[in-house]
């Protein structure tokens, strides 16, 4: 039997951390690879990086939205395949812009992408990325004791949020129904390389600077678990390579848990010494439905891999990142 390896939304901001992460002998592992992206807004910025790292890997791209995936490719019955699945449109100011839309896109990403397998037997992983928004928020300064389960129940504050409970609902009755190997990965707020500019960190950087204010919702006081995309993208890469069979795992830096000014005070610090402009703060009104406080109970396996991370060191290499390549983001 041939063992093939599916990955989709690699050209995105995690996706693209975990190609980095795949070494030569995972690579060795399978026959065949195949990476699907329908290329859209958010890859912009990284689809010479993704198109140069699946031909170093022999990567077989398809370049299609999963809607119409099974008009493009079929997995077929014959090999025992592992999919990573890291597909969604992930901007929450997009979704309440839009709420319907990216609803109904995320919704049937799981459907679509399962439909395009000849026998869903032939599936021996499903490793699905989801996120810490599927529970709703908590009280500011939450309790450790109060943080998120793997079992707590859902209850998204926005469409986005929405859609990803329907996509961990879709696959969690598809592994009751059908037996689907399902592994959920429910992530806490993710840093680092590659990320969109529309999102926190490299917005901020940016404007910064181009000597533009950085914008803050609110008060600034929301809390979030600030977790380096590129550990994420190891721990994931380290679960497939061992194919770790488990229900649910949350991945997030515990130590990471930070409001937004205490964010921007690190950045802003590593800021003045990539720039002589003085970085100013505007707070601006609060986003519709804006969560308070993500937290997410992790074991301590996950944790070992966060023990020498350092959150300002983390965003400093973030913000490097971002100075290096502003002339790219323009």
């Amino acid at each position: 039997m041939k063992n093939g390896l599916i990955l989709t939304g690699c050209a995105g901001f995690i996706g693209i951390n975990f190609l980095f992460k795949i070494t030569p002998a995972m690579r060795e592992k399978y026959d065949r690879v195949v990476s699907i992206d329908k290329l859209g807004y958010a890859t912009v910025y990284n689809r010479d990086v993704y198109k140069e790292l699946c031909d170093g890997l022999k990567i077989e791209r398809v370049d299609c939205n999963i809607l119409d995936l099974s008009s493009h490719i079929r997995f077929s019955p014959n090999w025992d395949w592992d999919v990573v699945d890291f597909a969604s449109e992930s901007h929450v100011d997009n979704s309440i812009k839009n709420p319907g839309a990216i609803y109904e896109e995320n919704a049937l990403l799981p459907s679509r992408l399962l439909a395009a397998f000849e026998d869903l037997a032939s599936i021996r992983s499903f490793y699905h990325i989801s996120t810490d928004e599927v529970y709703g928020d908590l009280p500011l300064g939450a309790h450790e004791s109060e943080w998120f389960k793997t079992t707590s129940q859902f209850k998204p504050s926005n469409p986005y949020a929405a859609s990803k409970v329907a996509q961990d609902a879709y696959l969690l009755s598809m592994k009751r129904t059908f037996s689907l190997p399902l592994r959920i990965i429910r992530m806490a707020n993710q840093f680092g390389n590659f990320q969109h500019p529309e999102k926190m960190l490299p917005a901020s950087c940016l404007r910064a600077f181009r000597g533009d204010s950085i914008k803050i919702y609110g008060m600034g006081l929301n809390q979030r678990q600030w977790t380096p995309v590129e550990v994420t993208a190891k721990i994931i890469a380290d679960k497939l390579d061992t194919l770790e069979d488990f229900d649910v795992l949350h991945i997030a830096n515990k130590k990471g848990l930070a409001s937004n000014n205490h964010v921007i005070d690190i950045l802003t610090e590593t800021i003045s010494f990539c720039t002589d402009v003085k970085t100013q703060i505007e707070y601006v009104p609060d986003r519709r439905g804006h969560d308070l406080c993500y937290a997410l109970k992790t074991l301590p396996s996950i944790d070992k891999y966060f023990e020498d991370i350092k959150l300002d060191a983390a965003i400093g290499n973030t913000a490097e990142f971002y100075y290096m390549k502003r002339e790219d983001y323009r």
